[in-house]
């Protein structure tokens, strides 16, 4: 979840239309290379009061990941998507399913497929899409189950246990070139991924770990919401306002997730029971009402089918594929 501290350009963007904010109307026949950013950390040096001495979600430890992010850090992404967009090529996905002791476990890649189209759906609009690069099938029951644990140690020990005694990550195909999606049983959330801040370049931990119970349920969009994350969007109801003090938590942070074409939303918790037809406005200065098919929020209107990303979000990820994640580009 790192931003930048600065976004620049090399070469000239001729041959390039832009018809609208962030949408690509003819791609351009000499594509201009966007600098990669330097990798620097957004997460605080140290955890902030609040953050690891309360329940947090779903997770058996009790620290909101969310809390540890250095608000000076993010910035906004510029009005006009980086010169490379569409891109010609696919971003690469390997898969690794973890299969139990009894060999079960499995996920057709029917399935695998499937899900991977309906995310492509939801990218389309910002030029770029995915394509499955390999399906690995480890019968590694030690590696089978990730159990998730949140603590301020992953702030300052660059071997921190993700997945506590499991590492699944340790058998993912060189992290800077590929999207690792790893299909464990997963203790606590249905999914998680991290921004390009938290590791390094190269470090085995980046990647996606997925829950297999995913694929026997409807799709809601958990794949897309986790991508979201891995290519450097917050949460439509983040608040940094745990930090700074203030009555309001939410609707009070005018920079929220630093996408201005998403209103800020109260928690999740405030939509679960909602009227999908008539969508509340939980921030009634914002004057406008909650997105509840946006793919970066919680609502139980939310489906992979109805889901979709803002051209604010959709430019976001951009921005942070060229300049955070270069490796997953094919070559010039």
């Amino acid at each position: 979840m790192r931003s930048l501290s600065s976004w620049f350009v090399i070469g000239l963007l001729g041959g390039v239309l832009f018809s609208g904010p962030g949408v690509l109307a003819a791609p351009a026949a000499a594509v201009a290379r966007t600098a990669p950013l330097p990798w620097a950390r957004c997460f605080l040096p140290e955890p902030p009061p609040g953050a690891c001495d309360e329940g947090w979600g779903p997770t058996a430890s009790a620290c909101d990941p969310d809390r540890f992010l250095d608000h000076a850090a993010y910035r906004e992404a510029p009005a006009e998507s980086p010169p490379e967009f569409p891109l010609a090529a696919p971003l690469p996905v390997q898969w690794h399913i973890f299969l139990r002791g009894d060999g079960s476990g499995d996920v057709p890649d029917e399935a695998l497929e499937e899900r991977l189209a309906r995310v492509n759906a939801a990218f389309a609009p910002g030029g770029f899409r995915l394509a499955s690069a390999g399906v690995h099938r480890h019968a590694r029951p030690d590696l089978a189950e990730c159990v998730v644990e949140v603590g301020p140690e992953m702030l300052t020990d660059p071997d921190y246990p993700i997945c506590g005694a499991a590492s699944p990550y340790s058998l993912g195909l060189d992290p800077e070139k590929n999207i690792n999606a790893y299909i464990v049983d997963l203790t606590g959330p249905t999914a998680f991924a991290l921004d390009p801040c938290l590791f390094p370049p190269g470090d085995a931990r980046d990647g996606i770990h997925i829950s297999r119970r995913i694929f026997n349920r409807p799709d809601k969009a958990v794949l897309a919401h986790e991508l979201g994350h891995y290519f450097g969007l917050l949460h439509t109801f983040h608040t940094w306002r745990w930090a700074r003090g203030g009555a309001d938590l939410v609707c009070g942070d005018a920079d929220n997730d630093f996408v201005p074409d998403t209103p800020p939303q109260r928690s999740y918790l405030t939509l679960r029971n909602v009227d999908c037809e008539s969508p509340p406005t939980t921030c009634p200065g914002s004057g406008q009402p909650d997105q509840l098919t946006n793919i970066m929020q919680y609502s139980a209107c939310l489906t992979a089918e109805n889901g979709t990303f803002t051209p604010g979000q959709l430019r976001r990820m951009q921005w942070k594929i060229v300049q955070e994640r270069p490796g997953l580009l094919a070559p010039p």
